[in-house]
């Protein structure tokens, strides 16, 4: 029992500070980099989520092709699921060539990752992609 408690003392009576030094040096910068990973896997999911929403809202001028940008607009909200609709820039053009009509619909997104001690990083997503309009 007695080596014990000489133990224990000489651990409680240690006032060196080397690990929380070394604690204080580290913790930031492992901190810093598991939230960037973390932020910049969120930031790419953001921006699967917002393809997907397009390509499925896409399939609607096949479907119905009387679709208004409105109605597209609206598909688009209704299968987001992380990103709201206002992020996101999305111009429809409507096209014929050779008698079919074709809706090319362009989008961008902007996620910014702010990360403590690290400047903002934006990560800009954007496609385009082309869907055929049913003719009626």
């Amino acid at each position: 029992m007695a080596a014990n408690s000489r133990t224990i003392r000489r651990w409680l009576g240690d006032s060196s500070g080397a690990t929380a030094v070394e604690t204080a040096l580290v913790l930031p910068v492992f901190l810093t980099f598991v939230l960037g990973v973390f932020w910049l896997g969120w930031g790419i999911y953001c921006g699967s989520d917002v393809r997907h929403a397009i390509e499925r809202a896409g399939r609607l001028y096949l479907s119905a092709p009387t679709t208004t940008d409105d109605q597209f607009r609206s598909a688009v909200a209704a299968n987001l699921a992380t990103v709201s609709m206002n992020d996101i820039a999305v111009t429809v053009t409507k096209t014929t060539v050779s008698g079919a009509t074709m809706a090319q619909i362009a989008w961008t997104y902007r996620y910014t990752i702010q990360v403590p001690f690290v400047a903002p990083v934006n990560l800009n997503f954007d496609s385009q992609i082309v869907a055929p309009v049913r003719s009626t």
